[in-house]
Formats: C-alpha cells, sequence, structure tokens
C-alpha cells in the first residue's frame, strides 16, 4: 500500500509488514515560452516544422513520466489573448501542459518583495529565506492568493 511518502508491503501468509521510504520525486521545471506554445498549436495544421510535432510528443511522455513539470504564466494568458484565432486553442494547450500548477503572479512577487523591504527598513528578522513559506505568511498579512507551485522541483 502506498500512502504519502512511504510505502507498505505485508505478506500474505503471516501478516508481517515493512515500510519503507520512497524517493522524493525530481521533476525538472521547463517554462514553455509563448513561441513554442504558438508552433505546438499550429503544427497541427501545418503552418509549423514538423519537429515541433515531435517535441509535444516528448513533453507529453515526460508530463505522463513526471518527470518534468510546465507551469502557466500570467503572461501566457495575456499573449494567447492577440492571437484572435487561436486564443482557445493556446489557452487549451498551456493549461494542458500545467496540469493545474500556475507561477507566481508579478502582484504576488511584488508584495513579497515590499514586505520584505519593510521588514528589513524597520530590522525584523527575517524567519526564513524560503520564498513559498514567506508568501504564505504575507497571505494573512495582504491577501495574497495562497501559492500554486507546490510540486517539489529539483535544481536544473
Amino acid at each position: 500500500m502506498v500512502s504519502g511518502e512511504s510505502c507498505v508491503r505485508r505478506c500474505n501468509n503471516c501478516d508481517f509488514s515493512k515500510t519503507s521510504n520512497l524517493p522524493k520525486p525530481k521533476k525538472k521545471l521547463i517554462y514553455l515560452d509563448q513561441n513554442a506554445i504558438s508552433l505546438i498549436v499550429k503544427v497541427a495544421l501545418d503552418r509549423a516544422p514538423a519537429k515541433w510535432s515531435e517535441v509535444r510528443k516528448v513533453i507529453e511522455y515526460a508530463l505522463h513520466m513526471e518527470a518534468i513539470i510546465c507551469p502557466c504564466s500570467e503572461f501566457h494568458e495575456s499573449e494567447s489573448l492577440l492571437d484572435k484565432k487561436f486564443a482557445d486553442e493556446l489557452r487549451r494547450v498551456y493549461q494542458h501542459f500545467a496540469h493545474g500548477e500556475a507561477f507566481r503572479t508579478s502582484y504576488e512577487i511584488q508584495l513579497w518583495q515590499i514586505a520584505r523591504a519593510l521588514k528589513r527598513f524597520v530590522k525584523e528578522p527575517e524567519p526564513d529565506r524560503n520564498l513559498s513559506m514567506t508568501l504564505g505568511h504575507l497571505e494573512s498579512e495582504f491577501s495574497v492568493p495562497p501559492p500554486r507551485l507546490q510540486a517539489p522541483v529539483s535544481a536544473c
């Protein structure tokens, strides 16, 4: 039985059980810029080089194997709106690749930077340099939505 970060194995004959820790996932974070997303969409219409079909297959496979995450950003939305013909398809593709993950918005980052500067100005010690914890702390002070990117990521 797999539960959280561990796996329990039981013997069918004697009910002996052994718990083992599962390895931490080592995902790579990949930012797909708007140009890549546009070419992936346009390859289906024969309006882009065929290699982008292969790129899409590789991304799909890596996502399926949980080897990568491709969060979307606020810039995907704003840049997709500029292309009236493909806006819906572009949105569908980057949301599909993101699997519900998104980078923090520039607004959230600005609030974190302002709060950090204010704390330094009044000489309040910083409890932790971990951005996700700091944003969690800011949540109560500035009504920032909770961070959306929670997947463990190894350094690229």
